[in-house]
């Protein structure tokens, strides 16, 4: 009994990862990404978009310009292919987005709002919103 209906995505400036690299960047991503354009190509997400891919929230720190730019791009890339995808621009730092994420926030309850509407199966194993 698998539920793969869809996935939140947590602050990820590599969703094209050929864009990322032909353009200004961070160096660890020369170390995760190595110098050769086809594996780019092959690892990149955005690459691997059709429109049965499952519905996902991307969410992206405001503080981080290229963040929310890759988030962006694979958005609009994925609804003209009839994918399922929305961006969620959250003003926390890269840091911040991992560790607070469960935390009573509203960050979290947007999440989990975006799983709520994946199948009613999660209802399960999500408390009510505190009000």
């Amino acid at each position: 009994m698998g539920h793969s209906a869809g996935a939140p995505l947590l602050d990820t400036a590599a969703l094209d990862v050929s864009r990322l690299m032909t353009q200004k960047h961070a160096r660890l991503y020369d170390r995760a990404f190595g110098d050769n354009p086809i594996c780019w190509r092959k690892v990149s997400a955005v690459e691997h978009l059709h429109n049965k891919v499952k519905s996902v929230l991307l969410v992206c720190s405001t503080q981080r310009e290229d963040s929310c730019e890759q988030a962006n791009y694979f958005v609009n890339k994925a609804l003209k292919l009839g994918a399922k995808a929305q961006q969620l621009r959250i003003d926390l730092a890269h840091s911040k987005i991992n560790t607070t994420v469960g935390d009573n926030n509203l960050y979290t309850n947007q999440i989990e709002d975006f799983i709520r509407t994946l199948d009613p199966y999660f209802n399960a194993y999500l408390q009510p919103h505190a009000r």
